[in-house]
């Protein structure tokens, strides 16, 4: 049975950005790049779509928006698909990781956990039309905020969403308040949000609770994130072995021999929440990914500066690419305008299996080599 990509994605925001556009980005030409899938169901940009991040120095500042400006520009470049579904399940099977969503199955060599601490759907259009607030940014910048939409709000019906630690919240943010607003709550992944709207100038939040499709009404929604730095919800759908006592991935960007080919970026990988880990733990579960498809394809550890960990360094010149079996594995690193490309979600195939006649493999080939003699160098 083929594998659809090399490698899938899951979560879409600055660390999983980075990590696709990582492992598609050939900065050397004794490298071709894998094949890359990016999930999440509200597409590209995460929480840097609403801006409510930046990366900062001493002398320059990139705010959410802008920052994904830029990304979203590299993954156009490196044609990364983006499929905007959510995934239910993931599993190990005999050769292949497999990834399932409630619409297909698909399976990989690698995946690369990157969900953030909660997963985004119609929430950038929420903020946009003002209807979203968030508790972030400290306890103290937090209760601020809250007292100041309490006391600027009567009559109003609020809705907080965060972590299950959130319950416990519920009396104190009804006490702060005084009787001014309704006050509800959605406790992740308990109740879990899968799509908002407007009607009649409320906010309309389509919620799942125990396996029934619900719905709640209310003039504003506020994510509170504290609560899910206490208990992240974006990884409810992992088995227990692979998340620690806190609800985070037990596997890093580097992996774990037991889990082989699977990594972890970004907040869902633990706190402290910010850009700038999510960019360099990103990149370097893409790094981490790539080393562990082009060792299992081609049976050699790739010949990239990023893996000198050692003083056995690899030669500096572009080594003969080993053969590939085109029966077992998926083209990699091809553009849309190859005939052997096969990405089934990219419009370049339909994804199955094709049978090679040898002088086709022996096509793919030579396809492979030039790729590697002519790849673009940044």
């Amino acid at each position: 049975m083929a594998y659809d990509f090399d490698i899938i994605v899951i979560g879409a925001g600055p660390a999983g950005a980075a990590a696709a556009i990582r492992a598609r980005w050939v900065k050397t030409a004794s490298a071709i790049p894998a094949s890359v899938l990016l999930v999440d169901p509200g597409g590209l940009g995460g929480l840097a779509g609403m801006g409510s991040i930046c990366l900062t120095g001493p002398s320059f500042q990139f705010v959410g928006k802008e920052l994904m400006e830029k990304i979203g520009d590299d993954v156009r470049q490196c044609e990364i698909p983006v499929l905007q579904e959510t995934v239910t399940d993931i599993a190990r099977d005999a050769r292949y990781w497999v990834v399932r969503t409630p619409a297909r199955v698909l399976r990989c060599l690698a995946i690369v956990l990157a969900t953030g601490l909660r997963r985004i759907t119609h929430e950038p259009e929420m903020w946009r039309g003002g209807k979203l607030i968030f508790l972030s940014g400290g306890y103290a910048r937090s209760a601020s905020r809250f007292a100041h939409w309490s006391e600027t709000h009567r009559g109003q019906g609020l809705v907080i969403i965060g972590g299950e630690p959130l319950a416990a919240s519920l009396a104190a943010f009804r006490a702060r308040d005084a009787g001014r607003n309704s006050i509800a709550i959605l406790c992740e992944p308990r109740q879990q949000p899968i799509g908002y709207h407007l009607a009649h100038g409320r906010a309309v939040i389509a919620y799942t609770e125990a396996g029934s499709a619900r719905e709640i009404v209310c003039d504003q929604v506020m994510l509170d994130y504290h609560s899910l730095e206490l208990a992240p919800s974006s990884l409810a759908f992992l088995p227990a072995a692979l998340r620690d006592a806190d609800g985070y991935s037990a596997i890093g960007p580097h992996g774990d021999a037991a889990h082989p080919g699977l990594y972890a970026a970004g907040d869902c990988a633990g706190c402290p929440s910010m850009a700038l880990k999510a960019l360099a733990q990103g990149a370097e579960a893409g790094f981490n990914a790539y080393r562990y498809v082009f060792t299992h394809k081609f049976g050699a550890v790739p010949s990239l500066f990023a893996f000198y960990a050692s003083p056995e360094r690899p030669p500096f010149f572009a080594p003969e690419l080993p053969p590939i079996d085109p029966q077992h594995h998926r083209p990699v690193g091809l553009s849309s305008h190859s005939r052997f490309a096969g990405h089934p979600l990219a419009g370049y195939g339909d994804g199955r299996q094709q049978d090679f006649t040898p002088a086709e493999a022996d096509d793919l080939q030579r396809e492979l080599e030039e790729k590697i003699a002519t790849v673009h160098c940044r």
